[in-house]
């Protein structure tokens, strides 16, 4: 017997160590499984922006508090170890909604779930402006960049030289400094084109530079072709305060409703009148604009039917401003103001009509009793005196509610059909 057991014990042994092979085997293969698995599922991985809206009655104070309401979106499959890590931002300021990296199945379950609003993949752009040549195809010194000879200055001698530039012509203007200075040149004069004015600009130059306008530079254009040893020096002096120039309108900007396009802030600090809008204000006339349900609520943070509201036209929107398409049809608009001046005040309106438009408003008197109260006026507009469309493309004017104390002006641009 002890012979018998002898002899079935390496037997025994080979049984378990092939139990313990396949055992190995299975093992590695389910590991390898679970691995290609998590290989898989990162490489279908994408950024997605997901909007949502607020829980109804729910108030969040606490960034902690909304990413907990944020992660419910998350699937369920997902452990809370890896949802930090799926999570990729919180928003909080703007919208309501959070970025996260899902996969396109995961993102289409979110649908389901009682307030998602959208989930969009994110999309990378590329910057375009600051590359114009590029994109059009424009190489400096080939083809018709180099027949036009823009840009290039080696047919001419400018060593050591104070070289006046024209801006514009498709190349930048620290480009035209860089140009001036691979060329030799020992400063740059930039003129503005007609457009630009009287607006310069403080830019890093390569080399010294001063920024002229356009009429500055017409005075040293006839300077240069005045005398055959024409000279020049750039001064830096520092910013000059006080200049007879300012305050002016940018050519790039408009002049708005100050006359001067600066702020002064004592008289902004005790306006007599405003026009106050309200956040839900904005709901009736972004619906008006065509936007669907789902986009005024990702703006407003809430469901939102437009069926249901009180649509209004663009220039309808309580603004201090009124911006107008104007055709045969007589138009009407209203605006509410509210006293913020002195209890017991009395405004009287003045109206400088656009050229080619009849401007009525009613009433032409608005008297108030007491701080914080409301009144309404409508303004009607229509073109003068029945002579059909002028034929300027638009026209600009104002009207202005005149006090004792105060002076509320509201711009009016009329665009004819």
């Amino acid at each position: 017997m002890e012979n018998k057991r002898c002899r079935l014990l390496p037997n025994m042994a080979i049984v378990f160590f092939l139990l313990a092979l396949i055992c190995m085997f299975s093992s590695t293969a389910t590991a390898q499984d679970v691995e290609l698995s998590d290989v898989d599922e990162k490489s279908s991985l994408q950024t997605y922006i997901v909007y949502v809206k607020k829980p109804d009655g729910g108030v969040y104070e606490q960034l902690e508090d909304l990413e907990s309401w944020y992660k419910s979106f998350l699937p369920v499959s997902i452990a809370s170890s890896n949802q930090q890590q799926r999570m990729v931002y919180s928003y909080r300021n703007v919208v309501t909604g959070f970025a996260a990296r899902l996969t396109a199945e995961e993102a289409k379950a979110m649908e389901e779930k009682d307030g998602f609003v959208s989930a969009r993949p994110e999309r990378r752009l590329s910057l375009q402006t600051t590359h114009t040549p590029l994109f059009l195809g424009l190489h400096q010194g080939l083809g018709f960049w180099n027949e036009s000879n823009l840009g290039s200055l080696r047919h001419l001698d400018v060593k050591g030289k104070v070289v006046l530039c024209e801006r514009g012509g498709g190349i930048g203007r620290i480009d035209k400094g860089q140009t001036v200075k691979d060329a030799g040149g020992a400063a740059m004069i930039l003129m503005n084109a007609e457009p630009d004015g009287f607006s310069t600009l403080a830019d890093a130059h390569v080399l010294p530079a001063t920024h002229v306008s356009y009429a500055a530079g017409l005075n040293i254009k006839d300077y240069i072709n005045s005398t055959s040893t024409p000279m020049a020096t750039i001064l830096f002096k520092g910013t000059i305060i006080g200049a007879s120039s300012a305050p002016a309108v940018s050519s790039f900007s408009s002049r708005g409703p100050s006359m001067a396009s600066h702020v002064n802030p004592s008289r902004a600090n005790d306006p007599g009148l405003v026009y106050d809008v309200q956040p839900d204000d904005y709901i009736p006339y972004l619906c008006g604009l065509g936007y669907t349900d789902k986009d005024v609520g990702v703006i407003a943070h809430r469901s939102v039917n437009c069926s249901k509201e009180s649509i209004i036209p663009e220039a309808q929107l309580n603004y201090p401003s009124f911006s107008i398409i104007l055709g045969s049809r007589t138009q009407n608009f209203t605006r509410t103001v509210t006293n913020v001046g002195q209890a017991h005040s009395s405004y009287t309106v003045e109206i400088v009509a656009p050229i080619g438009v009849s401007v009525t408003v009613n009433p032409y008197e608005l008297d108030f009793s007491k701080v914080n109260q409301k009144m309404t006026y409508t303004v009607t507009f229509r073109l003068a005196g029945g002579r059909g469309k002028p034929s300027a493309p638009f026209s600009q004017g104002y009207l202005q509610w005149v006090s004792g104390q105060h002076s509320v002006r509201s711009p009016i641009v009329v665009i004819f059909e």
